[in-house]
């Protein structure tokens, strides 16, 4: 590769700054992708974001009547960690299954909107039978269907992509989906919770946000 110095020297202005940070124009299936991983990272981020207090006041809510005399964060603690170890068996799951699923259905749209399903199935464990049990055997579904939104959604976003030239600044403007996602689901949950007074309404938001990401998903173009 040539030397860069023979080319000529641009001054930086506060346009150019600007352009750095533009989103891309006229690109609605981008968007598409962009707002289907937003509503799925709310939907995950609002049982996550709140697995304390969820395992404390809903799950182990009578640990003291029952004759226990241990802090509740024993058991809490306990039922994170079996829920983290459960959600990484899932997600090597995920990650074995993908490539030969991706190969069978060539199409990313059906099989994401297929792992949001099975992430919702998760989701109603707990909500309809609250136990440590249903908590674990949901971050072990969990982990596995968002190991695959996470494959297929990558997939469908780099296909929205408006124009090759410019890849790298337009995947990076997508991640920022991340982080709006989370902050969606932490205002959802604030709310939900001051309005009901109890964390069981976080998993019915959960299943509407994930829901409403596969609904986005499947009305994208290929």
């Amino acid at each position: 590769e040539p030397s860069s110095e023979e080319q000529p020297h641009t001054a930086m202005s506060a346009h150019m700054l600007m352009e750095r940070f533009r989103a891309p124009r006229h690109a609605v299936e981008f968007w598409k992708a962009f707002a289907s991983r937003s509503l799925v990272s709310a939907g995950v981020g609002l049982t996550t974001m709140f697995l304390w207090f969820i395992a404390s006041a809903l799950i182990f809510r009578d640990w003291f009547t029952q004759g226990n005399s241990s802090p509740i964060a024993v058991p809490v603690c306990s039922l994170i960690a079996s829920m983290a170890l459960a959600t990484l068996v899932g997600s090597v799951g995920a990650a074995f299954i993908a490539g030969p699923v991706g190969e069978y259905i060539e199409d990313p749209r059906y099989l994401s909107v297929i792992s949001c399903v099975l992430y919702t199935v998760a989701l109603a464990l707990p909500m309809t039978m609250p136990s440590a049990v249903s908590m674990v055997l949901f971050a072990l579904i969990g982990g596995f269907a968002f190991g695959l939104i996470d494959t297929f959604g990558q997939l469908l976003a780099m296909g929205a992509l408006p124009d090759a030239r410019s890849a790298g600044h337009d995947l990076a403007f997508f991640n920022l989906s991340n982080s709006v996602g989370l902050a969606l689901a932490a205002i959802i949950g604030a709310v939900g919770v001051a309005v009901t007074g109890g964390f069981s309404v976080l998993f019915p938001a959960a299943i509407v946000c994930v829901l409403a990401s596969a609904v986005v998903t499947i009305s994208m173009k290929r």
